[in-house]
């Protein structure tokens, strides 16, 4: 059977409540973590502009069926808007579902004249960072320890830092332009390599740009060996302290690559 992806806005009360059961599929969240159909309905309103909430609808000729979400409250400071989740159902994942509901998130940022949007994310999880690095130009601005926590999260998650990075992302710059039409050269990994020192600890702050390497995979790593995960944390965790928060560095870009057979991801981080 045929089906066709749309990307558009969310404002009818089944459509919240689909969006309230997708929190559940897709993060897990028990009934006090959801954001409630009031408060969707709430950020859906545009007299006075509220928000954004965006769905992904996979549509078929039997039904029209949602499948993830974006939600972005107005923080009210410098016509600004704050991405507070952002997800498709596990199997819709790694199909650029994704990036075209930030593509959307975009265009309607910018019909609402938008010039800056936010969000945080884990910076171990090496395919956000590139995706929102790489393919859109977001600039991580502020790391961020411990960022909060779930009531339903498990013993696992809590021994395992829930570190965040803010990131930036102004609509219309020449970067991100740039980057969504692909018009710039991606650096290989090995090319980055040859051009950036790696810096593994925080003793060194003479350079303008460093690498910070990070692995693959870290969702499958904090299931299957949490004690490496927690390591993984706790060796970037002061990396990205010194330099993003302390020196003023920013998170501008990523590159990935195999060393050794096995596949790595090296942040970029700029002064």
């Amino acid at each position: 059977m045929n089906s066709k992806i749309e990307y558009s806005e969310i404002n009818t009360f089944s459509e919240f409540n689909e969006c309230i059961e997708l929190q559940r599929k897709i993060f897990g969240l028990s009934d006090i973590d959801i954001i409630p159909v009031a408060i969707l309905n709430i950020i859906a309103r545009k007299n006075p502009f509220m928000g954004l909430l965006v769905g992904i609808f996979k549509n078929t000729e039997l039904k029209r069926e949602m499948i993830g979400f974006s939600i972005s409250l107005t923080s009210g400071i410098n016509n600004s808007i704050y991405a507070i989740a952002t997800g498709v159902l596990p199997e819709y994942q790694n199909k650029m579902y994704g990036y075209g509901v930030i593509l959307k998130v975009r265009e309607l940022a910018i019909e609402n004249n938008v010039n800056t949007i936010y969000t945080l994310y884990d910076p171990l999880e090496s395919n956000l960072g590139r995706l929102y690095m790489n393919r859109f130009g977001f600039v991580g601005t502020k790391f961020i320890e411990n960022a909060y926590q779930l009531d339903d999260e498990v013993t696992l998650v809590d021994e395992i830092p829930n570190d965040k990075i803010l990131v930036e992302w102004d609509p219309v710059s020449e970067t991100t332009i740039n980057k969504i039409n692909g018009d710039f050269k991606h650096l290989r990994l090995n090319e980055a390599l040859e051009k950036y020192p790696v810096v593994d600890n925080i003793k060194s702050i003479k350079d303008s740009s460093v690498l910070v390497k990070i692995p693959e995979n870290f969702k499958d790593i904090k299931i299957k060996n949490p004690s490496l995960a927690k390591n993984y944390r706790n060796k970037v965790r002061p990396i990205f302290r010194r330099y993003i928060n302390d020196y003023n560095f920013k998170l501008t870009n990523s590159f990935t690559g195999k060393i050794n057979k096995q596949r790595y991801t090296y942040y970029l981080l700029e002064k």
